[in-house]
């Protein structure tokens, strides 16, 4: 498969969706892993040799973990502006020849429950609902498109008085990795059943992401000053969205 062959291919699936990339570290992850780092049991892979596929592997099966909650999603995925073929030449950790391996991260900006539609913010901006309060400690399996992987083949350093550039030269051959658990791939009643998990318990997400898509003024008096914070943002985006969708007609 070529760049323009997964960029069709995510052009026909996500419409709809906002995309962004987790590209794999595997010197990260084994910090991540080592001494008393407090998180490390949430990513060690018990049984498994510890290799970018390995970790790539266990992310499609059991979601993307989210380490710095305060920052959320925006923190570990790296949205994806004006998404066109070159953007999957892409990495975050690897600066010389080798293998990028990059995760998909693909969420819906409208979901639809009960009879209601919800827009969760941008994933772009840091202080959004579907940044801080919908996804506070990961990304669960379902919003994971799939993987890839693509050589880097060479690596041109450049310097600039102090500073070190690097121009990376990227095979335009790739291979993607599809998940089967998508969101994207179940049925409305399967959508519908997962969403209420994911509100089930958290009546408080609900109730503010309804807020979120509200002009309401008066019931923000009776929430934090961190809540009033997202959800107002998230009112913004979803105005300045608009307006950018209109503007480049």
């Amino acid at each position: 498969m070529k760049n323009i062959d997964l960029f069709l291919k995510m052009k026909k699936d996500l419409g709809g969706y906002q995309i962004g990339f987790h590209n794999i570290g595997l010197k990260k992850y084994q910090r991540l892993i080592s001494g008393d780092y407090k998180y490390k049991d949430l990513f060690e892979i018990t049984g498994a040799d510890v290799s970018e596929k390995a970790i790539a592997e266990r992310i499609l099966n059991s979601g993307l973990k989210v380490v710095e909650r305060c920052r959320g999603l925006r923190s570990t995925v790296m949205p994806v502006n004006d998404f066109n073929e070159e953007s999957l030449n892409y990495t975050y950790n690897l600066y010389g020849v080798g293998t990028t391996y990059n995760i998909i991260v693909a969420i819906p900006y409208i979901f639809y429950y009960n009879g209601e539609k919800y827009f969760v913010g941008d994933i772009n901006d840091w202080a959004s609902f579907c940044n801080i309060f919908m996804f506070p400690s990961g990304i669960t399996k379902e919003f994971i498109y799939g993987y890839y992987t693509k050589e880097i083949v060479d690596s041109i350093e450049e310097r600039v008085g102090n500073n070190v550039w690097h121009e990376l030269i990227y095979d335009d051959e790739l291979e993607f990795v599809d998940n089967h658990n998508f969101y994207g791939k179940m049925s409305q009643e399967d959508q519908a059943l997962f969403l209420r998990e994911i509100f089930k318990g958290r009546r408080r997400l609900l109730s503010n992401l309804k807020l979120a898509n509200s002009d309401k003024k008066w019931p923000l008096l009776f929430r934090t000053p961190y809540e009033r914070m997202v959800i107002k943002n998230t009112r913004e985006d979803a105005k300045r969205l608009i307006y950018e969708k209109y503007e480049k007609k």
